[in-house]
């Protein structure tokens, strides 16, 4: 039976924060080459929402769109950005 592993707070904190930049760097990308994610975000922003606010919105599309082509075991089929409404 393998030990258990006990992590520093420090460790958890930097990997929380790599993993922070990651997905804000994605959403960056995303949102300057997809139509459909760009449209998502100025929706936010034409909100009133704060440009961190409107990154953070896009960035829980992505990962409910990524969780969702793991668990029906797809591929990622841009949608129209008609079809955002």
């Amino acid at each position: 039976m393998k030990d258990h592993i006990v992590y520093s707070e420090a460790f958890k904190l930097s990997v929380l924060r790599a993993l922070r930049h990651a997905l804000y760097t994605m959403a960056g990308t995303v949102i300057l080459h997809s139509p459909y994610f760009k449209q998502v975000y100025q929706q936010q922003v034409d909100k009133g929402k704060h440009h961190t606010v409107a990154m953070s919105h896009v960035i829980r599309k992505i990962v409910n769109v990524m969780c969702g082509m793991y668990k029906t075991n797809t591929s990622f089929c841009l949608p129209t950005t008609e079809e955002l409404s």
